[in-house]
């Protein structure tokens, strides 16, 4: 849920996303998300390209994945593309891809069919948010709504599609009332990870074109390099 900037930094190259992606996210994880991490961070590049879809971001997501990532997706978009509503995918995605793997206890099938085991793997994140982002068309209001009541480890889930349809559609797409929430929440955060007040989420943005626009020096001074090699 936080690989986003990873993305961003990115911009238009899904393949190098995915590569720091899966780098930075070996600090904290490996196996399945990991590689589900890097996948998002591919996701993102994508969805900031002009000229990308939901259908390109899914595209990307699958085709930079590791097996095992691609399986769980695509298991969800053929779920998602049997539904006719959002609600029908959910009633379904319960009923076949909830995760059976975390936490590592001995399994109760009624606690399981009641939804009191819990599960934070992105073996059920990744697919939930997929089949939501989908079906939503990339609307950001209703993709974000929806996500986050999807029930089980909705927060993650609402974040990973937040990520993806903001991308896609751009800050203005966003509702003012939530970001100017958010911001109040965060202030503190902001602060005590900035080192001082006045940052806002334009801050941190501003603070991300200008990493694009290092980007695109260091592009153009390898482009000159290979232009006197060549």
């Amino acid at each position: 849920m936080s690989i986003a900037p990873v993305g961003i930094v990115n911009a238009g190259d899904p393949r190098q996303a995915y590569q720091d992606g899966f780098n930075i996210a070996s600090v904290n994880q490996d196996g399945f998300n990991r590689d589900a991490a890097a996948a998002v961070a591919a996701g993102v590049a994508e969805a900031l390209s002009p000229d990308a879809s939901v259908e390109s971001v899914i595209e990307v997501i699958e085709n930079q994945a590791s097996d095992a990532v691609f399986r769980a997706v695509d298991r969800a978009r053929g779920l998602a593309e049997e539904s006719e509503t959002i609600d029908e995918f959910v009633e379904q995605f319960y009923d076949e891809l909830l995760d059976w793997r975390w936490p590592a206890v001995e399994w109760d099938r009624e606690l399981y069919e009641e939804g009191r085991v819990f599960s934070a793997d992105s073996a059920e994140i990744l697919p939930a948010a997929v089949g939501v982002l989908e079906l939503c068309e990339g609307d950001v209001d209703r993709s974000i709504v929806e996500a986050a009541s999807f029930g089980r480890d909705c927060d993650t889930i609402a974040a990973v599609v937040g990520n993806l349809t903001g991308a896609l559609r751009g800050a203005g797409s966003l509702r003012d009332d939530w970001v100017e929430v958010c911001e109040s929440a965060n202030a503190e955060f902001f602060e005590e990870v900035h080192g001082h007040d006045g940052v806002d989420f334009e801050t941190v943005s501003e603070w991300l074109v200008e990493a694009l626009e290092n980007e695109r020096r260091r592009a153009g001074k390898r482009e000159e390099t290979l232009d006197e090699m060549l």
